[in-house]
């Protein structure tokens, strides 16, 4: 088998200009007015079941980032987490529905690939959870002194002092 030499290069990305002169990236949100705007946009998003990290917020005065508007929110004085909470619950019921519509044949033009694709990342279906309790010192002992009297375990058994 003959060895293939592979060309090395070194790839230094160009360093990162500033931003434009004008840029309205980073300005806090100064007016509470618009704060709260952009909080009914930001609600508004995720009440149609998108993801937080594809919202943003622009005027002519501002623009913000849903890292922002998350720092924002942190204030449940100004912002009320009951509205978010709502909005995410109707974000999640509107996917629900639409793979309720398909699973019983209201739309059966509903693309069940793309569906159960948005469903696991909405859900978190691919992730793991498991919840493991960590049993106390004698409960470990009544389990070992079964597993002994059932012959299911040839342990030797621990010493006493």
């Amino acid at each position: 088998m003959k060895k293939v030499k592979r060309k090395t290069t070194n790839f230094n990305p160009p360093p990162i200009a500033p931003p434009p002169k004008g840029n309205k990236w980073g300005i806090k949100i100064k007016d509470p007015e618009t704060r709260q705007k952009a909080y009914e946009s930001f609600c508004a998003h995720l009440a149609k079941g998108k993801n937080v990290k594809s919202w943003w917020y622009e005027d002519d005065e501002v623009v913000c980032s849903y890292q922002t508007m998350l720092s924002y929110i942190k204030d449940e004085a100004e912002f009320s987490p009951l509205k978010k909470l709502i909005a995410e619950s109707q974000g999640y019921n509107k996917w629900e529905n639409i793979a309720e519509q398909s699973a019983d044949g209201t739309n059966k033009n509903a693309n069940t690939a793309s569906l159960q694709m948005v469903m696991r990342n909405k859900f978190g279906w691919d992730k793991e959870q498991r919840v493991r309790e960590i049993p106390n010192d004698s409960s470990i002992t009544d389990l070992i002194k079964e597993m002994r009297s059932q012959k299911i375990i040839d342990a030797p058994k621990p010493e006493t002092d």
